[in-house]
């Protein structure tokens, strides 16, 4: 009986003083999960995409998004009615969802987000571009990865 008053004892006193070193710890550490998959599954880090879409309200532009390494994603419209606008947005978020389909999205500097699923395999990429009191869906078809 008395062992078992020991051992309880020393547990607890091994348990209390290191709580606050796992806590600290715990506080302390980078958010690993989302720098490995944006490390390890992020396959648009450092390229450039080309898209058209082909449907929505943007149907017929065609756009180039570079994503940079430093998290930044800049775009401009080649071809189609809006070309030339351009946009930047100071951070993206990629998402894998199923083998070879990504979820993309970015919040604009003029109040756009832009959400687009990519499927690597069969080029096509559906979304939608949004603000406060706006919604557009989109679809089109992915040209090419630098």
């Amino acid at each position: 009986m008395n062992r078992r008053i020991l051992l309880f004892t020393a547990l607890t006193l091994v348990f209390t003083a290191t709580k606050p070193l796992l806590a600290t710890a715990q506080k302390t550490q980078p958010p690993t999960i989302e720098t490995s998959k944006n490390e390890i599954i992020n396959p648009i880090n450092g390229k450039t995409l080309r898209w058209i879409w082909q449907e929505g309200m943007y149907g017929g532009n065609s756009y180039e998004a570079h994503f940079q390494q430093d998290g930044h994603v800049s775009w401009k419209i080649t071809a189609g009615p809006d070309a030339g606008n351009t946009a930047t947005a100071n951070v993206y978020k990629v998402q894998q969802v199923a083998n070879d389909v990504f979820v993309v999205s970015w919040l604009q500097t003029d109040g756009y987000t832009v959400s687009i699923t990519i499927n690597m395999t069969t080029k096509k990429i559906y979304g939608a571009v949004s603000a406060r009191d706006e919604w557009y869906p989109v679809s089109g078809t992915l040209e090419g990865i630098e």
